[in-house]
């Protein structure tokens, strides 16, 4: 589902005029692109508070899910996307985007450009391939019968793409190593630390965000998105209920136990409780539920925005890179990865990994 947003995105933004027609034809019906333009459109006029271009694409991505909830298995008109009219040369087109920017300091010496782009991991590239086959199997459509080709070609093209995406990171000098970076304590600690001393108002909330992500370990997009009735306060501990995560849809896995986060009186810095205070004290509506714990959208796009400005500011970024920690490596899971990586190794009898694995809502191994 998501690479049919994201293919329909593609199509949309890269072309215009009789091109886009020609590009879509017997992909997409005329109806349902010009749907999208008018959502692009709406999305490139958004402005954020501070007057910039916003990148959030909201209107456009409302529009693919009514498309992708809308559909009904073996009736063509419901399907989003003409999958038989799908070629291997539409689709290796779009996976062809899958680059990101690097800054490479030996092509700076040289008097070369600083920043170029190179493929991405294959990780990157089986979500793709899982998404778009996710997409045939709501649309009651036997992948290996109406696009046998297009799949032989795609597990040829993963495979060509990374050892080309190896080769880019040699040549370059950078890391092979496929996977997220995890914050270390340290990190998390100074993170903490500059947040809870700084005089921003904005870092008050900032500061909270950080801790309670740390010690819920789990990506919970409920919980930040909450009010105050989701979270309870029981002797030394702050209670969250979890309600819908990624491997809990319904929302039904946690209900009779919610999750205990406790302070820490030692580094008052990433203490719970005294974070949460002060962020009752910045928002004293919080308390009679009169607006959310964190107002606004997608919080964990604002605040690791501005985690990955502090890390990378003049100021701190040779103490953070001296830990380890760059902004690039800054990504969605490195405080989580973090948060499990010291509990699993900060002491001589760490908590048993299935614990680990329940508490970040991973699936357990074996």
């Amino acid at each position: 589902m998501v690479l049919a947003i994201t293919t329909s995105q593609r199509m949309s933004s890269s072309s215009s005029g009789s091109t886009t027609t020609k590009k879509t034809d017997g992909l997409l019906k005329p109806n349902r692109l010009r749907e999208m333009e008018i959502a692009h459109e709406t999305d490139v006029a958004r402005r954020t508070r501070a007057g910039h271009p916003s990148k959030l694409r909201n209107a456009l991505g409302a529009v693919c899910r009514r498309w992708l909830k809308a559909i009904t298995p073996n009736d063509p008109k419901t399907h989003p996307v003409e999958l038989r009219a799908l070629t291997f040369i539409i689709f290796a087109r779009y996976l062809g985007t899958f680059k990101k920017r690097v800054q490479n300091k030996r092509m700076r010496e040289e008097g070369k450009a600083a920043t170029i782009l190179i493929h991405l991991g294959l990780s990157v590239f089986d979500l793709a391939c899982s998404s778009l086959s996710h997409l045939y199997l709501q649309c009651g459509i036997d992948k290996e019968v109406v696009s046998k080709d297009l799949w032989a070609q795609v597990s040829t093209y993963k495979k060509g793409s990374r050892c080309a995406g190896a080769k880019e990171r040699k040549k370059l000098g950078l890391s092979t190593v496929e996977g997220k970076k995890q914050l270390p304590f340290m990190g998390y600690r100074l993170l903490a630390k500059i947040l809870f001393e700084s005089d921003h108002p904005e870092h008050v909330y900032a500061h909270t965000f950080l801790i309670i992500d740390w010690n819920l370990v789990s990506w919970s997009e409920t919980v930040i998105d909450s009010k105050i009735n989701l979270v309870l306060f029981e002797k030394d501990s702050l209670l969250f209920d979890m309600g819908v995560t990624k491997t809990d849809e319904n929302g039904t896995r946690n209900v009779d136990h919610p999750w205990h986060v406790h302070g820490c009186l030692e580094y008052p810095e990433i203490c719970a409780q005294l974070s949460f205070a002060r962020l009752i004290m910045a928002n004293p509506l919080i308390l009679n539920g009169r607006t959310e714990l964190f107002e606004g959208e997608s919080q964990y796009d604002r605040f690791y925005s501005m985690f990955r400005g502090m890390v990378g500011s003049d100021e701190w970024c040779g103490t953070f890179a001296a830990l380890g920690i760059t902004p690039e490596d800054f990504g969605t899971h490195l405080i989580q990865k973090g948060a499990a990586m010291h509990v699993a190794t900060g002491s001589t009898a760490s908590s048993p990994i299935a614990s680990i694995c329940l508490r970040a809502n991973w699936a357990m191994p074996g």
